[in-house]
């Protein structure tokens, strides 16, 4: 199973497997303006390794909360993936999110899947669910998971007793 990084090692990343049917994202926990840019991260990345034949499936089983943030990364997935002919897909979803999709309209956008995304990771998958970069004697080297910054963001924020994630420093 993928890791994911602990919100106290100052992580949010969403894992992103590479299965042989899917490309599975996996959040967790509430997906807000906060964590949202996460949630559009891991999207970009899952449609990277996704085509016709290899949908992005969301597995919300493990999402608690979401908002209009949220379902703004989803759509902004949509409509990249529509343009490669690539399906996002929404696995278990709450029934918050699903109402959150029912009143704005999109939840016809979004097949949907009773049961979360499972099966083998494709063969060439490493331990976060994505591909080796390099073949060869150098092929035991793994795509290791980036954080990455956002503007609205402080730089060091995961150091202990820095400012909390989209606040700023007092003073200079």
């Amino acid at each position: 199973m993928a890791e994911r990084p602990s919100p106290e090692a100052g992580g949010n990343d969403i894992a992103v497997e590479v299965l042989d049917h899917a490309v599975a994202v996996r959040p967790s926990g509430e997906i807000d303006i906060e964590t949202a840019p996460s949630l559009r991260f891991a999207l970009a990345e899952a449609l990277v390794h996704a085509s016709p034949a290899k949908p992005v499936t969301v597995d919300c089983s493990h999402i608690t909360f979401c908002d209009s943030a949220a379902l703004n990364a989803l759509l902004t997935a949509r409509r990249a993936a529509q343009e490669t002919g690539t399906v996002i897909r929404l696995a278990a979803p709450s029934h918050q999110l699903q109402r959150l999709l029912e009143m704005t309209g999109a939840l016809p956008l979004f097949p949907v899947d009773q049961d979360p995304p499972s099966g083998e990771r494709s063969p060439k998958a490493c331990s976060d669910g994505l591909p080796n970069r390099q073949a060869g004697a150098d092929s035991d080297r793994r795509v290791r998971r980036r954080r990455v910054a956002f503007p609205d963001q402080t730089p060091g924020w995961d150091e202990p007793g820095d400012a909390a994630p989209g606040t700023r420093r007092q003073g200079g």
